[in-house]
């Protein structure tokens, strides 16, 4: 008979994410995975694969666990288009200057620490700014149905900037950029909407 695991899959994971976010890929050395996640290096790898598979599943637990919540404004059909995108920005540099939090964003770091990314990480990371995309997208066009939002802009391209101004504002943040400073770009950016 196979012995139970002796511990929470889940929160072992959300362990590794934290770190991975906090060092990135190289600096989080199997051993300090091991650590924080309170497993040992066996059930390690019988349970998420290698250090690689791992990081890839903490890339995907971030999108569920902090990038879904965060977007969450973008997809509501009943929010005003304009209102859920500052409250999206509203929320990011709440999050990114959150001292309980580790800095900038774990999808920045995952692209900046993995250049020659595998195929399944790089659509980890891809999935995110699609996320983002979409749901900029989707609020700019209800915005625009609603009136709030001149129909000569072209909302898809408006979603693009907002979805790289939230990602220079991720590396900004991992930079120890203040809030401040972070509320001045999303203001500059969100001021070309009107």
């Amino acid at each position: 008979m196979a012995r139970p695991r002796e511990f929470e899959p889940m929160k072992a994971l959300d362990a590794a994410m934290r770190l991975f976010w906090e060092r990135g890929y190289e600096g989080a050395p199997v051993s300090a995975l091991v650590e924080v996640m309170g497993v040992g290096r066996a059930s390690l790898y019988s349970t998420f694969g290698d250090k690689e598979q791992l990081f890839i599943k903490s890339v995907r637990r971030y999108h569920a666990r902090v990038i879904g919540p965060l977007l969450e404004p973008l997809f509501d059909k009943e929010a005003p288009g304009l209102e859920a995108t500052s409250r999206v920005f509203a929320a990011l540099i709440e999050r990114l200057t959150d001292p309980e939090q580790p800095r900038g964003c774990l999808v920045c770091v995952a692209s900046n620490d993995c250049p020659s990314a595998p195929r399944e990480l790089a659509r980890a990371i891809s999935d995110v700014i699609a996320d983002y995309e979409a749901g900029f997208y989707r609020a700019l066009r209800r915005a625009q149905v609603g009136g709030a939002l001149d129909m000569s802009h072209d909302p898809r391209q408006f979603a693009m900037l907002l979805t790289n101004t939230v990602q220079g504002m991720c590396v900004m943040a991992r930079a120890e950029t203040d809030a401040r400073t972070l509320r001045d770009i999303a203001e500059a950016n969100l001021s070309l909407l009107s």
